[in-house]
């Protein structure tokens, strides 16, 4: 039997831990996997020279130990004791092209998402992650409010 790969994608956020929540839930039931995934913007780290860059890896380095410390684990540790196996992975980039990746790579079956509540008008003009994933992935998705 194949097991399933839910993707989580986290910010941090109330609604991103309502994400995991509820795929946890339903990983239970259907004896799925999580990868848990936070993205951080690697807008810093574009155009740089590669001396510049390599000085920059032990702070890039530094930055995801940090948000695994601050975000991820905090996020991840009432479930530590359910009997879904989770793991968790910090990628760089934009949030919505970075889980597309990782969703089509790790061939992820299922993808949760916070859908934070922002005006029809913003997320017009500036997108949100939600709504690009869900136009994008071509695997089903729960937004979860």
């Amino acid at each position: 039997m194949v097991v399933q790969t839910y993707v989580v994608g986290i910010d941090g956020s109330e609604w991103s831990m309502r994400a995991l929540k509820r795929a946890v839930i339903i990983a239970q039931a259907t004896k799925a996997k999580i990868e848990v995934v936070y993205v951080m913007d690697g807008a810093e780290y574009k155009g740089l020279t590669t001396e510049k860059m390599n000085n920059l890896q032990t702070k890039q380095q530094q930055h995801i130990e940090q948000v695994k410390q601050t975000i991820v684990t905090p996020m991840m540790l009432p479930y530590a004791d359910s009997s879904v196996n989770i793991s968790a992975i910090v990628l760089m980039g934009t949030p919505a092209k970075a889980l597309h990746q990782h969703v089509k790579s790790h061939n992820a079956s299922m993808v949760f998402v916070g859908r934070r509540g922002r005006s029809a008008v913003v997320n017009l003009v500036t997108g949100s992650t939600a709504s690009k994933l869900a136009h994008s992935i071509g695997v089903p998705i729960v937004l979860v409010p």
